[in-house]
């Protein structure tokens, strides 16, 4: 009985400083979309969704153990596509002097440019949450880290694969003919069930921050693939096999920011090259005020011009990003792309601010051009053309708990 009431007294004992080590906040907020034109599908001009995201960490006393989660669900009035759950985050971090291992289901961020992120190839897209592509799955993986004088390195052994979730029949942002996510076609024997392999390499020099990386494994982007029978055409995605080696360069010089990124791949037996590169110039404390104004331009380039599956052929990209400096985290990014030959079009702006300290509110615009003289253009591409009616405006309001 005394070794009893001795392990409940410890027990609660250690409660408050589980306590201490444990943080937790929730976000629940609901998002109102409305497009400029009618959908050649019949499809409405107005939705409206709800989501819910609740977050936890927990460090452990000795600091060498972190536990995360994060959970993202959503519910659409009109697409019953983009109402799903997903995992983001739900890993251990155990922390070994210089090294550390992660297990579980995280997300990997590798791209330094705005307008694209080529590097980045660890996550699917959560490409119905919106079409910028900024949004990801979370990905089961194992994650190990050494940290060294000359640089730090990170092996990466992914566990199992994710489809890409499209719009379905009855949402906006579909293509011209259903995408049929049954009849998938995988490159690797295996399916789904393929262990892709990755390895990264980073390091920083004075102002220099640079990584190589490299992946093995099934491409997250899916090629489709029209297949028509008894009058009726459907799009079938293919995912192929991907051998890819990749650059990303920061380097900061007083208020200049010059960014790179670089891949080199392999798919279908085919090897292509793409790029992104530019620079953003802060100017700081604008008109002697606390506002700071970022001036950025990018120019994108992929080889295999209008045979791959990017729109980012040969691209400009111009923007300017505000940042108020307020208490009320106000920001904005206003960003123009531009095809110079087929003249494709996308101008977007996206802008937040805080109303006390739990209420945050988003807007966010994007309109579609150019795309119905492009698809007249002989020889080039037509690939943003399902989104030619699809320019569209969101008001977000969020609350944090």
């Amino acid at each position: 009985m005394f070794k009893k009431i001795t392990a409940i007294a410890l027990l609660l004992n250690s409660l408050p400083s589980l306590a201490e080590n444990f943080n937790w906040k929730l976000e629940v907020g609901t998002e109102l979309r409305h497009f400029e034109k009618k959908s050649a599908f019949n499809t409405t001009d107005t939705t409206i969704s709800a989501h819910f995201e609740p977050e936890f960490r927990y460090e452990s006393q000795q600091g060498t153990d972190i536990y995360t989660g994060r959970l993202f669900s959503r519910v659409d009035s009109e697409d019953s596509q983009r109402s799903h759950i997903d995992i983001r985050e739900l890993s251990w971090l155990h922390i070994i002097d210089n090294s550390d291992i992660r297990i579980g289901i995280s997300r990997v961020f590798w791209g330094v440019t705005e307008s694209q992120h080529l590097v980045d190839v660890i996550n699917q897209t959560d490409l119905v949450e919106n079409p910028d592509g900024e949004d990801k799955l979370g990905q089961p993986l194992i994650q190990w880290t050494h940290i060294y004088d000359w640089g730090s390195i990170d092996l990466y052994a992914l566990l199992g694969f994710r489809e890409r979730r499209f719009p379905g029949t009855e949402g906006r942002f579909r293509t011209e003919y259903p995408i049929i996510n049954d009849a998938a076609y995988f490159e690797t024997s295996n399916k789904k069930d393929n262990i892709d392999l990755a390895i990264r390499y980073s390091h920083t020099i004075s102002n220099w921050d640079f990584a190589f990386s490299h992946f093995s494994g099934t491409n997250r982007t899916p090629t489709l693939k029209k297949y028509t029978s008894d009058n009726t055409t459907e799009f079938v995605p293919h995912y192929f096999l991907l051998e890819q080696t990749g650059f990303v360069s920061q380097y900061v010089n007083k208020n200049w920011l010059w960014k790179l990124e670089l891949i080199s791949a392999v798919q279908e037996n085919n090897r292509y090259t793409a790029s992104t590169f530019g620079f953003e110039y802060t100017h700081v404390g604008l008109f002697d005020s606390q506002i700071d104004v970022g001036w950025l331009i990018e120019y994108s380039f992929d080889d295999r011009g209008t045979a791959g599956p990017s729109s980012f052929e040969h691209d400009w990209f111009s923007g300017w990003r505000f940042v108020g400096n307020d208490p009320q985290s106000t920001e904005a990014l206003i960003g123009l792309t531009w095809d110079q030959i087929t003249g494709e079009n996308t101008l977007s702006l996206e802008a937040s601010t805080r109303i006390g300290n739990n209420l945050k509110i988003t807007f966010e615009a994007r309109s579609y051009g150019g795309a119905n003289k492009a698809a007249k253009h002989s020889g080039t591409s037509d690939k943003l053309l399902y989104l030619n009616s699809e320019s569209y405006a969101q008001f977000l309001l969020a609350y944090y708990f």
